[in-house]
C-alpha cells in the first residue's frame, strides 16, 4: 500500500487523534481471490486460514516496526450470537496468527460487541456508520488508561466498524490505536 493511500484510509478516522496508524495486507476486489479468501474465512470454517494470514500479518507488522509501539492486540469482536453460529470469530483467529511466537497478548475481553446489527456487506457507507455507532463497548473489567492497542479485523471498507470500536477504547482511555486488518474493500 502506498503512503497517499494509507493517508487516505487513516482519514477514514479523522477527528480521532488516538487512532495514529493503519496497516492493510491485501487488496479486495469484488469475485476476486481476496474476497473468495474472505468468505472462506466467515463462512466456510476456515479458521486455519485466519491463524495463518495473521500470520503473514504478524510478520509485516514486526517488519514496520509496529509491534514494538502497542503493548496489546484487541480483535474486533462478533456479537456472541453469530460468534456461535460461525463457531469463531475470524478476527480473534487473524489476532492469534499475528501474535504467534510473540510474546504479546491479545485481549479478547477487552471490547465487546454489545448489540447484533447484522451483516454490513449489503450497507452503503452512511447505513454502516449509524449500525455500529452503538454496537461496541469497551469492558469495565480492565484499567486502560495509557495502552497502546493494535486493533485487528477481517476488513477494512467504510470504516464503521473499527471507528465505533476505536470510540470505545479510547472512552476507557487507551492512548494510541493501530489498525491492522487483512484486506480493504473498495
Amino acid at each position: 500500500m502506498s503512503e497517499e493511500e494509507k493517508e487516505q484510509l487513516l482519514n477514514l478516522f479523522a477527528g480521532r487523534k488516538e487512532v495514529v496508524d493503519l496497516m492493510v495486507c491485501l487488496q479486495f476486489r469484488s469475485r476476486g481471490m481476496v474476497q473468495r479468501m474472505l468468505h472462506q474465512l466467515k463462512y466456510k470454517g476456515r479458521s486455519g486460514l485466519a491463524v495463518q494470514l495473521g500470520k503473514t500479518m504478524g510478520q509485516q507488522l514486526a517488519e514496520a516496526g509496529t509491534l514494538s509501539l502497542v503493548d496489546a492486540v484487541v480483535p474486533v469482536p462478533l456479537h456472541p450470537d453469530k460468534q456461535k453460529k460461525r463457531g469463531y470469530n475470524q478476527s480473534e483467529r487473524l489476532a492469534a496468527g499475528l501474535v504467534a511466537g510473540r510474546d504479546m497478548p491479545v485481549m479478547e475481553s477487552w471490547l465487546y460487541r454489545a448489540e447484533a446489527s447484522g451483516s454490513q456487506t449489503k450497507l452503503g457507507r452512511f447505513n454502516r456508520w449509524q449500525n455500529a455507532r452503538a454496537a461496541f463497548q469497551a469492558t469495565d473489567h480492565h484499567d486502560l488508561r495509557g495502552s497502546r492497542v493494535l486493533l485487528v479485523d477481517d476488513v477494512l471498507t467504510t470504516g464503521a466498524t473499527l471507528d465505533a470500536c476505536a470510540e470505545a477504547l479510547i472512552e476507557r482511555g487507551v492512548a494510541e490505536i493501530r489498525i491492522a486488518t487483512l484486506a480493504h474493500g473498495q
